[in-house]
């Protein structure tokens, strides 16, 4: 499944897929813009630490989890507004948590014409 980092997209995505409502937010991930970061929350119940591999770029994360019964992938777009290179995980009881920290953002400065 991919998510992006707007909220407005997973009203479309379940009223593309119309899926039931007791299915609806099973396999959900949550984003929440918490100041300097987004913070994820997936749900990956059954897989241990081993079994989940997370791949990011400017772009995208990507988190697989695969195991001898089952596998599953999320995407989520970033759009270049997240730090790569600082982006921590942790997972505890089958529930995944990245931290996604926000890029920098310089501060105003005037543009010298030459």
């Amino acid at each position: 499944m991919q998510y992006s980092l707007n909220t407005p997209f997973y009203d479309t995505l379940w009223e593309t897929f119309r899926l039931p409502t007791a299915n609806r937010y099973k396999n959900r991930i949550e984003i929440k813009d918490s100041g300097d970061v987004y913070m994820s929350e997936i749900n990956l119940a059954g897989f241990a630490r081993s079994d989940v591999k997370i791949t990011a770029n400017d772009d995208q994360v990507t988190i697989s989890a695969k195991n001898k019964e089952r596998s599953q992938e999320y995407k989520i777009n970033l759009y270049s507004a997240v730090s790569v290179d600082h982006i921590t995980s942790k997972m505890k009881n089958g529930l995944l948590t990245l931290t996604l920290p926000k890029k920098g953002v310089t501060e105003k400065r005037d543009i010298e014409i030459k």
